[in-house]
């Protein structure tokens, strides 16, 4: 996270990387739109992606509850989280979800 990022986006992103579920439920309620969707500087991942990539399905389900996670935010290889899902469980949290949308 570059120093534009807020502390608190900062923190965000990496509870979502080390699959922190507790936390992350207890800090979606205090971000904004920006902080939700904010991207790594070197990656481009965004928390969404980085919880995809790390197989945390609980985190991903948060994530995809919330109507303002972007699902579209492409990262430096031009890819969605969904398209670096690789677990079979987390790609179809993708298509529950946006069967409720």
């Amino acid at each position: 996270m570059g120093h534009a990022q807020s502390k608190r986006a900062k923190e965000f992103y990496e509870t979502c990387r080390d699959g922190n579920v507790d936390r992350v439920g207890e800090l979606l309620s205090t971000l904004t739109y920006e902080e939700l969707n904010c991207s790594d500087p070197t990656t481009g991942h965004s928390p969404l992606h980085i919880a995809c990539k790390n197989n945390h399905d609980k985190v991903v389900q948060l994530l995809l509850e919330q109507k303002a996670c972007s699902r579209i935010i492409i990262n430096k290889d031009g890819t969605t989280a969904h398209d670096i899902a690789t677990s079979p469980n987390i790609r179809s949290l993708f298509a529950r979800q946006s069967d409720r949308d």
